[in-house]
């Protein structure tokens, strides 16, 4: 889903403090498909049927409009749209708009190595740079090998996880619960036409997932026009259920897909510290993927976005992935000075909306820092980390004991 930031005034912190510091995370912008498979074996499956008349009337139109979608698409697999760029100076913008006493000296931006992590820090700090000077702005990619922002594909354990885990096949069984894809995909082909059980799974989640991405493009392709509520929640639910099981918190006792978020957890608490101690940072901001945003916000213990269950056919109803991690989906923590006394308050924004955390507050939605660093180093505490030579060595071997 794209991004939708819904207008929410910034409201006044305890008498005597201000804003002095900003600690980010987000997820790159609205982007193009991140390859062309999906739209290629769709297309590929209508142009074989149609080449022995086998398509209907609407397969011949779903025919036409995969193909304006590959032509949309083609040559920018994965890079930012233009929305992207827009939610991207839009989060800037208002960050510098609620926030602007934070700004004036050092910005450390960076990203993952991928493009469109690397346009999205691009396009925030042109933005930013319109309110306060760029050459105040540090900015870099990291290597592919990257234990902070891409812990997902360097673990190990959650590589074979990905790849073997159980989950995925209580995702198929969960995917069979109705029979929903044969009658939505046989309205494109003739009888004469033997569509399979699993081909038309297949084929109809493709379709979903491009009908979804139009979004991203901002145009309209009129896919919509296959859709009813009750297929595109089918659909949803099982793009929703493989999230959850895959990125987010997952089983109970399942904690692998959260805890290897542990090091980026460690670089908030160490970049945090620093700057409170020197002075010299404005803000640190990081651009990354779903893959980075999922596990770091579950294991921050939200619980908007941390529960677990035994029970997928209840996950729908804890756990949302479009409101987890949309397009530019962040997490900012906003630390407050006192004026008077020196002490320090975060409060945390979640796609810029105000989190509980699950601690005593100062004053909701406030948080003494002191409390916010110590339940965190509690709970990196508690993961049982590898005492290897370095944090990359750390991140790859880490597994749950």
């Amino acid at each position: 889903m794209p991004y939708y930031k819904k207008g929410i005034p910034e409201e006044s912190p305890p008498k005597g403090y201000y804003p002095i510091y900003v600690n980010h995370l987000g997820r790159h912008g609205s982007r193009y498909v991140t390859s062309p498979n999906q739209a290629e074996v769709l297309y590929s499956t209508l142009d074989e049927a149609d080449s022995r008349n086998q398509l209907t009337q609407s397969g011949c139109i779903l025919k036409k409009q995969i193909g304006d979608f590959l032509a949309l698409s083609e040559g920018k697999y994965g890079l930012l749209t233009p929305l992207g760029v827009k939610e991207e100076q839009g989060i800037a913008r208002r960050m510098y708009e609620r926030f602007p006493q934070i700004f004036g000296r050092e910005v450390r931006a960076v990203s993952t190595y991928v493009t469109r992590a690397k346009q999205s820090m691009e396009a925030f700090l042109e933005e930013l740079a319109k309110y306060t000077p760029s050459n105040n702005f540090v900015a870099l990619s990291n290597g592919e090998i990257d234990p902070i922002l891409r812990f997902f594909d360097l673990n190990l354990a959650y590589l074979n996880y990905k790849e073997n885990g159980k989950w995925k096949d209580s995702l198929r069984k969960f995917e069979e619960r109705k029979n929903i894809s044969m009658p939505f995909m046989a309205q494109f082909f003739k009888s004469s036409y033997k569509l399979r059980q699993e081909e038309a799974l297949e084929l109809g989640t493709s379709l979903y997932t491009i009908y979804a991405n139009t979004f991203n493009l901002t145009v309209d392709l009129g896919i919509n026009r296959y859709f009813d509520d009750k297929i595109l929640y089918y659909y949803w639910e099982n793009a929703n259920l493989r999230n959850f099981l895959e990125k987010g918190p997952s089983y109970r006792g399942e904690d692998l897909p959260t805890n290897i978020a542990f090091a980026l957890l460690e670089d908030f608490l160490k970049t945090s510290e620093q700057a409170l101690q020197t002075g010299n940072v404005s803000a640190d901001l990081r651009f990354a993927h779903a893959e980075t945003l999922i596990p770091f916000a579950s294991l921050l213990k939200l619980c908007c976005c941390s529960k677990q269950t035994d029970h997928i056919s209840k996950v729908a109803k804890i756990w949302c992935d479009s409101q987890v991690a949309p397009m530019a989906g962040n997490i900012q923590w906003i630390f407050y000075k006192s004026s008077h006394q020196g002490t320090i308050l975060v409060k945390m924004l979640y796609n810029e909306e105000v989190m509980t955390l699950p601690i005593r507050p100062y004053c909701k939605p406030y948080y003494l820092w002191e409390d916010v660093k110590a339940f965190y180093w509690y709970v990196i505490s508690k993961l049982q980390i590898p005492q290897v030579g370095s944090i990359t060595e750390q991140v790859k071997y880490y597994t749950v004991r």
